[in-house]
């Protein structure tokens, strides 16, 4: 009996498609650092209500006299599904074939680098525009200072932040300062395997994440509890093939597609404003 080869035709891109999604988690900075709420996100969904809830309020009962019942408030912050992102692509057979380069493969990580990228970039948008205070309000644009830190720290502490819940975002001009700063404690002093991707520090109790995002102002910096920003993936990342004989008998069209949406969380609680969480705070007002 002949020897039968094992061919996998129909499983390569759903390896492919399963390292696009290593991929696009692992190449995003600021996704690990806010709340993900992707198993609401089911088929049929256009958006994800997140309930939240006042809290109470202990008092003192006299002895032997009742006490008044008090009742939470319910509300809701609402999460709409329209990030729709797509990166295509069309794969000329007959060149590749001529190329010592498996073309699918880079092809792939650098569309889940760009789906990452993107999606880093809609979560500074809004932390940017869900600040609900600023530190230097002179219009200009301010190195960060260790009294700055602790000012965003203490804000979010008073609107019932944790400081294991905060991160610090700073832009690639600021880790400059950020290294003068004599609490700030390098990553690499407490080892690389206890901290997520893309943290170079701590200071204060704070993780510090350095950002070259284009949305990230000059000199700006952002302090965020995960709580303050949700995230929710309608699906993971797909992704799709189909012949494109124009240019070849075996030659493909491809696309990596996601949907998402994402909004600040706490809406207009404590301190904040309309459209504003409490959870968030940056350094510069308008440099974004």
């Amino acid at each position: 009996m002949a020897d039968a080869p094992q061919l996998l035709p129909n499983t390569k891109n759903d390896l492919i498609t399963s390292l696009v999604q290593r991929e696009l988690k692992a190449q995003s900075k600021l996704l690990p650092f806010i709340s993900d709420f992707s198993g609401f996100a089911g088929k049929g969904v256009k958006s994800v209500a997140i309930p939240r809830l006042t809290s109470f309020v202990a008092a003192d009962r006299t002895f032997g006299a009742a006490h008044d019942a008090t009742a939470l408030t319910d509300a809701t912050d609402v999460i709409n599904l329209n990030k729709n992102k797509i990166v295509r692509w069309l794969e000329d057979s007959r060149d590749h074939f001529q190329s010592t380069i498996e073309y699918r493969m880079e092809a792939s990580k650098r569309a889940a680098t760009a789906h990452a990228r993107v999606v880093d970039e809609d979560i500074v948008t809004a932390l940017v525009a869900g600040a609900f205070s600023f530190e230097n309000a002179t219009g200009g644009s301010a190195a960060i200072t260790k009294s700055d830190i602790l000012s965003m720290r203490a804000k979010l502490l008073k609107e019932n932040s944790e400081i294991e819940r905060m991160t610090l975002v700073i832009s690639v001009d600021q880790e400059a300062a950020m290294l003068d700063i004599a609490e700030f404690v390098r990553a690499d002093h407490y080892g690389s395997s206890n901290i997520p991707s893309g943290v170079i520090g701590s200071v204060y109790g704070v993780k510090v994440v350095v950002s070259n995002n284009a949305q990230l102002g000059a000199q700006q910096a952002i302090m965020f509890d995960r709580e303050g920003l949700g995230i929710a993936f309608q699906q993971d990342v797909q992704m799709s093939e189909q012949g494109e004989n124009a240019y070849g008998a075996l030659s493909k069209a491809v696309a990596v597609d996601q949907v998402y949406g994402l909004d600040i969380l706490q809406d207009a609680v404590g301190s904040a404003g309309a459209g504003k969480s409490p959870l968030i705070v940056k350094l510069n007002e308008d440099n974004n």
